[in-house]
């Protein structure tokens, strides 16, 4: 019988590591999350970070985890470029077997964010609220900081045409009732008295201009023409020189009115009018 020679182990010692790669495995439905952890104080107990993987340790708590280190890396660069080369191997960001919505290396920067990441990072923030203390600190931050003009042009196109809110509504009697009475008293601002105060714009002269016509139009279209004018009416479309527009400006009535003189329609049939 041949002598088996016994294998001598001996345990590899990792000198100065910066840091480890870790895949940690949620127990009860296989999913998992790559990511990376510094050498220091409480390294041991360390299972993972990132909301959508930290709303799941909260739901089926640490005990249902279990931790692997996969990779030693010795400065922290090396570190950054492991965590990213074994979440691009495991393709961790597009799969739904993963945790994983960011492609590691401590930065996000330049990112796509794929349609599966966005509905893990809106899976993971379903119920949760902001507290009223968080509340007063965002609005807190705000307070004396004025939008540039690149930022107001952004928030304004970013609620024009369709993607207002209210694009297709139209408001309720009751609705405007209200708006009205939560308004009346309300100061105006030093910066809306501005706006009303300046020249009015090419388009909104336009506008007016639009609206003059518009109130011509109704005032001719409630204009009546007396018999002599609508035999003259007559007698001029009969020539095929005038068309019954042509006749309408002439006499400012409503180019209907017209047509209802020349084929005698209405208070025009009998050639008798009353005015």
């Amino acid at each position: 019988m041949e002598n088996v020679k016994e294998l001598e182990i001996k345990e590899v010692e990792i000198l100065d590591p910066y840091g480890f790669i870790y895949i940690t495995t949620n127990m009860v439905n296989g999913k998992k999350y790559i990511g990376q952890k510094i050498f220091r104080i409480n390294w041991q107990d360390y299972l993972g970070s990132g909301k959508y993987f930290k709303n799941a340790l909260n739901k089926y708590g640490k005990d249902n985890f279990k931790r692997e280190i996969i990779a030693i890396a010795y400065n922290k660069e090396e570190l950054n470029e492991l965590e990213i080369e074994f979440i691009k191997n495991h393709n961790a960001v597009n799969s739904e077997d993963y945790y994983n919505i960011a492609m590691g290396g401590g930065s996000n920067a330049g990112i796509v964010v794929s349609i599966e990441t966005k509905k893990k990072m809106s899976i993971s923030q379903k119920g949760h609220s902001v507290s009223e203390e968080t509340r007063i600190k965002l609005r807190d931050a705000k307070i004396g900081k004025a939008n540039s003009e690149e930022s107001k042009l952004k928030q304004s196109n970013a609620i024009k045409g369709v993607n207002h809110p209210n694009y297709g509504k139209h408001r309720s009697e009751e609705t405007k009732r209200k708006l009205r009475e939560a308004n009346k008293g309300k100061p105006m601002s030093e910066e809306t008295k501005i706006k009303l105060r300046k020249p009015m714009s090419e388009n909104a002269k336009l506008n007016m201009k639009r609206t003059d016509e518009h109130n011509k139009k109704i005032s001719n279209s409630k204009r009546k023409i007396n018999n002599k004018q609508a035999r003259e009416i007559r007698i001029k479309y009969s020539t095929g020189k005038y068309s019954q527009r042509k006749l309408a400006e002439e006499y400012f009535v409503a180019q209907s009115t017209i047509g209802d003189v020349v084929n005698f329609v209405g208070i025009y049939k009998d050639d008798i009018v009353i005015l």
